[in-house]
């Protein structure tokens, strides 16, 4: 398989995920009424401009602008301090976020792996 397709389709993937995940937790998971009882905080808002970035940059991975390599790496390192933030009640059990949260990762992993790792870094000077 050609390697520009694969790192393309990981992007795609990664859309379609964010996009389900987004849809998810900020539209499906407020039908428990603990969580729709709970005020917005501020780390909501972060995530909302958070989520926002991530689908610009994945755009410009597509594109292989070389300012999305730099902050995809950036975005990746935020995601994980973003999660210390986050309030424990986000922190749901269902199987479908567990699924979630390690296919983001693993798509993440290969995204890292092929930016740095493979003639695709050559594309992006």
């Amino acid at each position: 398989m050609n390697i520009e397709k694969l790192f393309k389709n990981l992007i795609l993937l990664s859309l379609i995920l964010s996009v389900f995940s987004f849809v998810y937790y900020f539209f499906l998971g407020f039908n428990d009424t603990s969580l729709a009882d709970e005020p917005f905080y501020i780390i909501d808002y972060i995530s909302l401009i958070f989520i926002v970035v991530f689908f610009i940059n994945l755009y410009q991975l597509y594109k292989f602008k070389p300012i999305g390599k730099q902050l995809y790496v950036l975005l990746t390192i935020l995601s994980f301090v973003l999660i210390y933030f986050l309030p424990p009640s986000y922190f749901g059990s269902s199987k479908i976020e567990y699924f979630l949260d390690g296919a983001g990762g693993m798509i993440s992993g290969a995204i890292l792996v092929l930016l740095y790792c493979s003639e695709i870094s050559e594309k992006f000077k």
